[in-house]
């Protein structure tokens, strides 16, 4: 790692994965891309869905859990509407998935309502032929605020609204609207229910570098070969679904800024890492033009630097 390197500025940072041990053997006679220090990552296709950047396991199925149950009563866990299949490795990684661009749309336009920011989300993804996504954990029960989704979590948290520069009270609003329109006996007036999709995570975090994906139609595995586990964000897709979703509200007459989305974005993917992921290295790796490379730029701000 280079030497005297300052913790990188809070700028437009994002991240996340999904969590498999990938062996050397699997990553031979295939494209990679090495990290300094760390190992060899595997180079994919990009596909269409979206997820967070928790790289953690998803879990193929899940059992009803009673804790969980007694926590969110009658809640999307048996709900037909939530869908539990993993997400695909391909998919567009940016802290708190959908939930994470409802969040940014708050923040960029303070005005509008809880309510009102879900529904346009939603309404967009569904147009692009997608559910919405965010995940949950196998222990949500033991966590203070909420899914077990850090981004989200967080951002729940008063003590950090500064750093989030978003009422934590509307993030608490949004995860029950979300849950809300999950379950028919709760929707509001005749509005039909809106399926969403819920992937649940097990294991605890063990990253050990965050990744910016520079590439339209490329990624990374977010595990190398060293069995390192990484936090990795696809810096160019997002913003492009950033500037998607400002353009879906502007057909809608609704004043989205996409400017704004990506620097609410940014703002909340450098609190959640400054407050999870401290002092972590970040790399960019650019997969362009068939030239693939890695950058080192800093490390992820500490609380205290921040």
């Amino acid at each position: 790692m280079p030497e005297g390197e300052e913790n990188m500025s809070p700028e437009n940072m994002y991240h996340m994965s999904e969590i498999q041990q990938r062996s050397s053997e699997l990553m031979a006679n295939t494209e990679t891309l090495r990290i300094p220090e760390f190992g060899k990552v595997k180079i994919i296709p990009a596909t269409g869905g979206q997820r967070c950047v928790d790289p953690r396991e998803q879990l193929d199925t899940v059992e009803p859990d009673a804790a969980l149950k007694k926590l969110l009563t009658e809640t999307a866990d048996y709900s037909p509407y939530v869908d539990r299949t993993p997400a695909n490795d391909g998919d567009v990684f940016n802290p708190g998935a959908t939930a994470g661009d409802i969040m940014s749309l708050m923040a960029a336009m303070p005005e509008m309502p809880v309510e009102q920011a879900v529904d346009l989300v939603f309404d967009w993804c569904k147009s692009e032929g997608r559910k919405p996504s965010l995940h949950e954990d196998d222990h949500t029960y033991q966590h203070t605020h909420g899914l077990g989704c850090g981004h989200v979590d967080r951002a729940s948290m008063p003590e950090n609204e500064e750093l989030y520069g978003l009422p934590s009270e509307k993030v608490r609003a949004m995860t029950q609207y979300i849950y809300s329109l999950t379950r028919p006996n709760q929707t509001n007036g005749n509005m039909a229910p809106r399926e969403v999709s819920v992937p649940r995570l097990t294991n605890l975090h063990q990253e050990k570098y965050v990744m910016r994906i520079i590439s339209k139609d490329k990624t990374v595995i977010p595990n190398d070969d060293q069995n390192n586990e990484s936090f990795r964000y696809d810096l160019t897709r997002h913003e492009a679904m950033l500037d998607r979703l400002a353009s879906y509200g502007q057909e809608r007459g609704i004043d989205v800024d996409a400017s704004a989305l990506k620097q609410a974005s940014g703002q909340h993917t450098t609190a959640t890492l400054t407050l999870l992921a401290p002092n972590l290295p970040v790399f960019d790796a650019h997969l362009e033009d068939n030239i693939n490379s890695v950058t080192y730029i800093g490390k992820v701000p500490s609380r205290q630097a921040a």
